[in-house]
């Protein structure tokens, strides 16, 4: 394969001949489709990929003459840089970028490209075109893919942050250099105890990890993993809490302020011992080691006595000893005591402000709890770290700070556009190594206020004369909590005393001795400062006694209907069983003018009819003899 060393010709020359063939293509009917399989295609750094493509004939008529070798083009086009050729196959020979290829040898309608030893950079969108000549007509195809080439997490670097001594907090961070998809992070401590960290002890996104509040127990070996969807990569840190000189400190601090108090004494006692030897005669001799006071100048200026007292160098070493030693001070952190309130849409400033000396290790962090969580399931909104901020959660884009930077000794937070989501605690905690002596956390509860949502009205009990009803009414949303009222709408007389009874809190309305003076609409108005909404229910009180004339008038009336349905029952059984004797004996009825069976009429003789008339046949006569024997029915 011959690397590509630049197009045969200028790239704007091929992209005008690849419209031109396209345009030809589609003026005379050209039936050629370039297919390139999914549209998006991934792979791993490293390793090679095979970018599907193929193209198909559609003939008018089919031709015993194969068609002519295409011309094919690969292109790849990236966000930000112009589109260049990657391979070329035109007139046999193949022209390509090192590491790609054809994955089948030409000529073949398959033009699938190959890369091999992929490399981020190969990311892009590639387009595919091509040509072929076929009977006389020039066709053209033109197709495109998306390859997005991951890349494994790089090994990541970890860092501790802040003095780990008993008491303090320190932050743990990890960073990988390179990773596609973005890495996340997870911290845990390998044995003997082991432990696995999670939100908002821990920033998956950044890789940072805050432990507060630390002690001797939590020594160990902490390990970082960056995971992505290709692979994962780790780093260590070891954490050695030390308990801190805290006793050896304040029984030094006592000690030093003990021997600077002895040292004091003794200057004072020589500087009144210094006094009373410059009222001695000036021939007396000043005791060894005692510097006195030096007498008026000619001049007559005075000059300072004891310009340098003995052992003051002594005295300022102790001091800075002191101040060295000493432990650092606490961070104090005011938030407002009073809970904060605020209507829905407005904005609101929480107000913190906190009192160190802000170093390089100045952290701050704005966290928030919903109502009725702990506060180890706090969802960091914002926080400050080695001098950037970043904003985190839900509420980042209506978040900020009113100073920004905040290292003023302000960290108010301010949140625009409330909402009924953001009622909670807020947690401003400052952390500024080496200031561990306190947690540095302030806690702000903030009640986003909003008018009670349209409430529901139900209805349970016995409502009938004599029995009892409870009516409910319920809001879903409202802060404050709404009160619920009820009132009976129209002009119906008023209820007995104590017959109803209603508690504003829960929303329910107790009716007890109903009557039927008691039917009407109610009305339950659930209000707060805010606003208010009502619901509406009908109550309708049945009387028991009523219902019982209406149910024996019913059952009367039933009654005789299943009578009458009885009567007409029986009556037409037994019409039918009269019927049925005679149906079942009518086919053997034998009627007088009828014949026997084989007697047929003689013809008439005209000589003989008085014959005819005395002589009878045996048949005729066994006919009759027979018909007097049947029985007769009725």
């Amino acid at each position: 394969m011959v690397p590509l060393p630049g197009p045969p010709w200028s790239l704007q020359l091929q992209l005008f001949l690849l419209g031109m063939t396209i345009f030809v293509s589609v003026s005379r009917g050209a039936q050629l489709e370039l297919h390139m399989g999914s549209p998006r295609v991934e792979a791993v750094e490293g390793t090679e990929v095979v970018l599907p493509a193929w193209y198909t004939l559609n003939r008018m008529m089919s031709s015993p003459k194969p068609e002519a070798s295409p011309y094919v083009l690969w292109f790849l086009e990236q966000s930000g840089k112009e589109m260049v050729q990657v391979l070329s196959y035109i007139d046999g020979k193949l022209l390509s970028k090192p590491r790609i290829s054809l994955v089948h040898t030409m000529p073949s309608r398959n033009i699938s490209l190959k890369l091999v030893q992929l490399q981020e950079q190969d990311s892009g969108q590639y387009k595919c075109s091509v040509n072929v000549q076929d009977q006389g007509n020039s066709m053209s195809g033109v197709g495109s893919l998306e390859l997005d080439v991951l890349v494994s997490p790089a090994a990541p670097s970890c860092h501790l942050h802040g003095v780990p001594r008993t008491g303090a907090n320190v932050t743990l961070t990890c960073l990988t250099p390179r990773s596609k998809p973005v890495a996340q992070y997870r911290w845990e401590r390998l044995p003997p105890r082991v432990q696995f960290f999670f939100s908002p002890a821990i920033d998956s996104i950044r890789g940072s990890l805050f432990l507060t509040n630390l002690s001797a127990s939590m020594s160990g070996v902490y390990v970082c993993k960056a995971i992505n969807k290709v692979g994962s990569a780790q780093c260590n840190v070891t954490l050695e809490v030390t308990s801190g000189p805290k006793a050896a400190v304040v029984a030094g601090a006592v000690v030093v302020t003990l021997v600077v108090l002895v040292v004091l004494s003794v200057l004072v006692l020589l500087y009144y011992h210094r006094e009373k030897i410059q009222e001695e005669p000036a021939n007396d001799i000043n005791p060894p080691g005692i510097l006195l006071p030096q007498r008026l100048h000619r001049g007559g200026q005075p000059q300072a006595a004891m310009a340098q007292l003995p052992g003051s160098p002594v005295f300022w070493t102790m001091l800075t000893l002191i101040h060295l030693i000493a432990p650092g001070c606490p961070v104090e952190v005011k938030v407002p005591v009073e809970p904060l309130s605020k209507p829905a849409g407005e904005a609101a400033e929480l107000t913190c402000s906190y009192y160190t000396s802000v170093g390089e290790n100045f952290a701050l962090e704005w966290s928030f709890v919903q109502p009725g969580n702990p506060i180890s399931s706090a969802e960091t909104i914002l926080y400050f770290i080695n001098k950037k901020l970043y904003l985190t959660g839900p509420q980042a884009k209506r978040a900020t700070l009113l100073q920004n930077p905040p290292t003023g000794g302000v960290a108010t937070l301010q949140l625009t556009d409330i909402r009924s989501s953001d009622t909670g605690t807020y947690l401003c905690q400052v952390n500024n190594p080496p200031d561990f002596h306190s947690n540095g956390l302030g806690l702000v509860n903030l009640t986003v206020l909003v008018p009670p949502t349209k409430p529901t009205c139900g209805q349970s009990g016995q409502i009938s004369v004599g029995g009892g009803a409870a009516l409910t009414c319920s809001s879903s949303g409202g802060a404050p909590r709404p009160v619920y009222t009820w009132v009976r709408l129209g002009s119906a007389p008023t209820l007995a005393p104590g017959s109803m009874v209603q508690d504003e809190v829960s929303g329910r309305l107790i009716l007890t001795n109903l009557s039927l003076t008691s039917s009407g609409v109610y009305r339950c108005v659930a209000a707060n400062k805010l606003g208010s909404d009502f619901c509406e229910l009908t109550l309708a009180v049945a009387d028991p006694s009523k219902g019982r004339v209406a149910g024996a008038v019913i059952g009367v009336l039933l009654g005789l209907l299943f009578l009458v349905i009885g009567v007409f029952c029986l009556l037409k059984f037994q019409k039918q069983r009269i019927k049925k004797p005679r149906e079942m004996y009518e086919g053997n009825d034998l009627r007088e003018d009828a014949k026997a069976p084989g007697i047929y009429d003689s013809p008439p003789q005209r000589g003989s009819s008085d014959v005819g008339l005395l002589e009878r046949s045996p048949s005729a006569s066994t006919v009759t003899t027979t018909k007097s024997k049947l029985p007769m029915v009725v």
